[in-house]
């Protein structure tokens, strides 16, 4: 009859499966971080884009107003004033 006996100081463990298990977490964590750094770089491209349009339409919006008072003021000197009432009926909009 054989007797197994071990002489070493620490009993041997098969850490292979935690080794394993190690460097599948390492792998993931690795994928995830850089999913969120390509998310984060995507969302950074986009914000510049939507800032550019905005002020664009902030310019735009700008010279349509600067429009709108320079064709109020027309619209109320008294030469136009007096067209617009030859030509416009009683119920004329002023």
């Amino acid at each position: 009859m054989r007797v197994p006996i071990n002489l070493a100081s620490q009993p041997y463990e098969n850490l292979r499966p935690l080794y394993v298990a190690a460097c599948f977490a390492a792998l993931l964590f690795v994928g995830l971080i850089l999913t969120v750094a390509w998310r984060a770089q995507q969302n950074r491209d986009q914000t510049r884009v939507l800032a550019e349009q905005s002020e664009h339409l902030q310019k735009d919006l700008a010279g349509l107003q600067r429009e709108q008072r320079d064709l109020t003021l027309w619209l109320g000197q008294p030469e136009v004033q007096e067209i617009r009432d030859r030509w416009c009926l009683p119920p004329c909009l002023q």
